[in-house]
């Protein structure tokens, strides 16, 4: 079949789809489900929050949900997180709450200096840490006793859910609500979307862990696309942009790489400060570190270490953001009516997704740096980029998304007082335990189907089925990546 062929295209996909998700749940999946535990009664008035420490998205919307909730007259009894979670991170936000905290440790997808960590890599971990979570199981039960919550919201914290996938069956009476924008790019991106072999690798991670935490609690997606089982985006709405405002582009990188890569780009534009070939405009980058000064000449912008006070101050007067595609950012720019170029750091699989679903979400706010190599893609930023960046001016559609957006994360807190999301209630009747026990147990068959069709016995202790689904893995990979040259 001739190549661009979407037939074929989407045959090699699915070969690549399915082998790495055969993996993954070959390394996630028990022959039986744990026996269910008890820690007497649950007070329906309690909850606890669970949250990936992995960057401060998660921290900032669980923040926002225990407000709300809060209320709505829950009381919050205990938070949970991982070894991701900044040391200052949790003494600045977390220790402020005043309740137990129990952090358990994490899975390593993202490496902040190199980008998404190798499949082979994530599967290696996801080892290892199943064999510390079956030693922390007796903690996190003693952390349950202790809190006894009517209900558990989950930010993506995988190892929380794993742990009661794996080792403790929560009691039906328990309510586990799973909440995280990723679920979203499940719901609304299909492999007929992609088209870089890291896009459906990653898709594949995704669907794989949505798949573990459905088992344990109903999902929830944070989407700027409303509907009675998404959340909108969590966050404060910035003011809207003024006429007027002198050109400031501000950007943020994951890794210094990328902000490199924009400084030699702006080298070869520059003038004097804030001032370029193609007119006058401050840039302003924040990365991890500040940027190496070159040997025979200055720095071509204004680089800054993260810090969140300058980045909100120069936020409120920027004309436009530079980032790398995660979601706060890109919705608190779109929010202020501001235009924003996502550039996914190199080999960052569900930046790639994010840049896909903002672009389609918002198609004239934002646009994505386009990416150039197949197995580990990264932004090419090119003059037109930044031409269009620069020189962007609003129009009636332009502004129709900034205020449908604002009009959507307006919501949030009444949606979950006035618990227009039902799954963000609490339990609070026996006949909605006896449903949810009912659910529960369906849930536990479905599942228990499942793997006896795909697994007759204990997958992860099978070591040819892992070789067999390695060997697709790595077929899929090398076939997608010849297919494509």
């Amino acid at each position: 079949m001739a190549k661009g062929s979407n037939c074929c295209t989407d045959g090699y996909k699915s070969v690549l789809h399915q082998s790495t998700k055969a993996v993954l749940r070959a390394v996630t999946s028990t022959g039986q489900p744990p026996e269910e535990f008890d820690v007497g009664p649950l007070d329906n008035k309690k909850f606890i929050v669970a949250f990936c420490g992995s960057g401060t998205g998660h921290l900032t919307q669980a923040m926002a949900v225990i407000q709300a909730q809060q209320k709505a007259g829950l009381t919050l009894a205990g938070v949970v997180t991982d070894t991701d979670a900044s040391a200052k991170m949790l003494d600045e936000m977390v220790a402020p709450l005043n309740v137990p905290i129990l952090q358990l440790p994490a899975i390593k997808i993202v490496d902040n200096n190199s980008g998404m960590v190798p499949i082979p890599a994530v599967v290696a971990t996801i080892i290892s840490v199943q064999g510390k979570l079956k030693k922390r199981a007796p903690d996190v039960l003693a952390f349950f006793r202790k809190t006894r919550p009517g209900l558990v919201l989950c930010f993506w914290h995988i190892t929380f859910a794993i742990v009661l996938k794996l080792s403790l069956r929560p009691p039906p009476a328990m309510k586990i609500v799973n909440i995280a924008a990723q679920f979203a790019l499940v719901r609304e991106l299909t492999i007929s979307d992609l088209d870089l072999p890291l896009e459906v690798v990653t898709m594949a991670v995704a669907d794989t862990m949505a798949g573990i935490f459905a088992s344990v609690g109903q999902c929830v997606a944070i989407s700027p696309k409303g509907s009675n089982k998404s959340l909108p985006p969590i966050l404060e709405p910035p003011p809207a942009i003024q006429p007027g405002n002198t050109p400031l582009i501000l950007c943020y990188f994951l890794v210094q790489r990328d902000a490199l890569q924009l400084e030699a780009l702006l080298a070869k534009e520059y003038i004097r400060e804030d001032e370029y070939t193609f007119g006058k405009c401050e840039f302003h980058c924040f990365t991890a570190g500040v940027l190496p000064t070159p040997k025979k000449r200055p720095l071509a912008l204004h680089s800054h270490p993260k810090q969140r006070q300058l980045f909100q101050t120069l936020f409120s007067r920027c004309t436009g953001v530079i980032v790398s595609s995660g979601n706060e950012t890109v919705w608190e720019s779109v929010c202020r009516g501001v235009p924003v170029l996502t550039m996914p750091t190199t080999g960052h699989g569900e930046q790639l997704l994010n840049a896909r679903v903002h672009g389609r979400n918002f198609p004239t706010l934002v646009r994505a740096v386009k990416p150039k190599g197949m197995l580990m893609p990264g932004a090419v930023m090119t003059k037109d980029d930044l031409l269009w960046i620069v020189q962007y001016e609003a129009t009636a559609a332009s502004i129709a998304e900034s205020e449908e957006l604002r009009r959507s994360v307006a919501t949030f807190e009444s949606t979950v007082v006035s618990r227009q999301v039902p799954a963000l209630a609490p339990p609070v009747s026996e006949q909605e335990r006896r449903a949810a026990a009912t659910s529960a147990a369906v849930a536990a068959a479905s599942a228990a189907s499942t793997a006896a069709a795909t697994t007759p016995k204990a997958l992860a202790t099978q070591p040819a089925v892992l070789l067999m689904g390695a060997g697709l893995f790595t077929a899929g990979m090398a076939t997608m990546w010849l297919w494509m040259m």
